[in-house]
């Protein structure tokens, strides 16, 4: 649906040239060309994923082993809190009980943007979710969706069953069996950007990297008290793992954040001018500029 489906027999399951896995490419409604490499002029061309059992293990393994970092990282935090109440000594009292409350902030704060990620997605249901069931199996998909939102699960896990299936109004999508037997399908987007965009959020890599900064920075301070404490050089460890991880992330969402907002910039210009009034000091253009910041 709303894809040209002559592209199908001519895709590729690996890079022609480097023989990886294809798990994205770039198509041309139009003329039918195929490529797997992102072009040079993203606006002559749409992006789609190409969904096989090879490339959602791929996505689950990124998703678990974004999960393993962070809960080893809580884990070796929690543990070093122990210490720092009951072992180090009393002349260390400042910066310990600011490691521990920051430490329980940091924990109390994650578990309420996780909450409040889960209503908000509660209150934008179209009506996939199943209501009016039993209280249990409402607080345990309120548990659940609140976990996933607290470990950053990615949506292409999470809404595996919205984005498989066959009644999409707008979107790009097929569902095919190769000739070697592969079954697959594409779902398609405006652009890469577009797609990275929906898979991250923001609010969350924020939040942990201006949480474990300072966390990182009391660790370095109760280094002088702990000396060759196992405990604090695995939490110090995984702190900085967390950080390299939630930064690279957090750098690769604004890349593609702004990227994104130029071409549909672009395209509401294009809009406008094709229905004749798309001047960029019209109120309609502005009321659309405006209207894009708030979304």
């Amino acid at each position: 649906r709303n894809f040209p489906i002559d592209l199908v027999p001519t895709l590729e399951f690996k890079h022609p040239e480097k023989k990886s896995l294809t798990k994205d490419f770039w198509y041309k409604a139009s003329t039918g060309d195929v490529t797997y490499d992102a072009p040079v002029d993203v606006h002559e061309w749409c992006y789609a994923r190409l969904i096989t059992k090879s490339s959602y293990y791929h996505d689950l393994g990124a998703a678990f082993c974004g999960v393993a970092l962070k809960v080893s990282s809580l884990a070796s935090q929690f543990n070093l809190a122990g210490v720092c109440l009951l072992e180090i000594p009393k002349a260390a009292n400042t910066v310990r009980l600011s490691y521990v409350a920051l430490f329980f902030f940091k924990v109390f704060a994650m578990i309420w943007f996780g909450l409040y990620r889960t209503v908000k997605m509660f209150r934008a249901d179209p009506g996939d979710l199943v209501w009016q069931t039993s209280k249990w199996d409402y607080c345990k998909m309120v548990f659940y969706s609140t976990l996933f939102n607290v470990f950053e699960i990615p949506p292409v896990v999470t809404d595996i069953p919205v984005m498989a299936h066959v009644k999409k109004p707008v979107q790009p999508f097929v569902t095919f069996r190769s000739s070697t037997c592969i079954r697959a399908w594409i779902a398609g987007w405006l652009n890469q950007s577009q797609h990275e965009v929906e898979q991250q959020s923001g609010g969350n890599l924020m939040l942990s990297l201006l949480l474990d900064l300072p966390l990182l920075y009391y660790k370095f301070q109760l280094e002088s008290e702990v000396h060759s404490s196992v405990s604090l050089f695995t939490a110090i460890f995984f702190c900085i793992l967390s950080v390299v991880w939630n930064l690279r992330k957090l750098c690769i969402l604004c890349y593609h954040r702004n990227k994104f907002h130029g071409v549909a910039m672009e395209e509401i210009v294009r809009l406008e001018q094709k229905r004749g009034r798309a001047r960029p000091d019209s109120a309609e253009y502005k009321d659309s500029k405006q209207r894009l910041r708030i979304l």
